[in-house]
């Protein structure tokens, strides 16, 4: 089906594609039904256009299959999952410009990331009987967001490891410092082990206890007898 409707785009047996121009505005009732939204377009950063007419509507080559956004407590940083790109784009947020790609990208020399210290073993420990030579190689396709310590630490989930083609192997999850705006290590997960790290871990906060209601992989199941998959 989509082969077939891209081939009817291609020979213009479909309407064409519209594009929203910028300063487009759209008005509503507003959450509950309190007063009144407003939603402006007043920027965009797109990978379609080389030349775009309006200065406003930038054209970005990692714009790559842009999957979610994660925008900081004080508005001032946006952080973009490219995920066919590999990559997480820094946005100025107040000034409205790329600032940082971060690629998810990993060989060689980032060994150190999958590493542990003499604290522990390895963070990403690939299943023993692998085909891979070097499974740690790989490219990571970002997919969500989570923070911890104030905003600190970004928690970064993969698709999958661009390796894993059937999408049937251990993915990962990358942790960006903020401050650095860098990978500084990779967690693997899909297996029972760090399913239940997931199932057990909590922290006492100010407002309470926080815990993880559910882990997303595509084939992960929980470790304890009984329990469906958590999706």
């Amino acid at each position: 089906e989509y082969l077939q409707r891209a081939r009817e785009q291609l020979e213009g047996k479909v309407e064409p594609l519209v594009r929203v121009p910028i300063g487009t505005r759209v008005e509503g009732p507003g959450p509950g039904g309190h007063g009144r939204l407003a939603l402006e377009l007043i920027a965009r950063f797109q990978h379609y256009d080389p030349d775009p007419a309006h200065p406003a509507d930038v054209f970005d080559r990692y714009v790559f299959s842009p999957k979610s956004v994660h925008l900081t407590g004080d508005g001032a940083r946006a952080y973009v999952n490219a995920l066919e790109g590999f990559s997480t784009l820094v946005y100025d947020a107040q000034r409205l410009v790329r600032r940082k790609v971060i690629l998810h990208r990993f060989g060689e020399g980032e060994a150190g990331l999958f590493a542990g210290t003499e604290a522990g073993a390895a963070w990403a420990a690939f299943p023993a009987g692998g085909e891979l030579e070097h499974p740690n190689r790989f490219s990571g396709k970002p997919v969500e967001f989570a923070e911890t310590h104030g905003g600190r630490y970004l928690w970064i989930s993969y698709y999958r490891r661009d390796t894993d083609r059937l999408g049937a192997l251990p993915s990962a999850v990358a942790v960006v410092d903020t401050r650095r705006e860098e990978i500084v290590r990779v967690i693997e997960v899909h297996n029972g082990l760090t399913g239940l790290i997931a199932e057990n871990a909590s922290v006492e906060t100010d407002s309470g206890l926080r815990e993880f209601d559910a882990m997303w992989s595509s084939s992960l199941k929980s470790p304890r007898r009984g329990l469906s998959p958590l999706m």
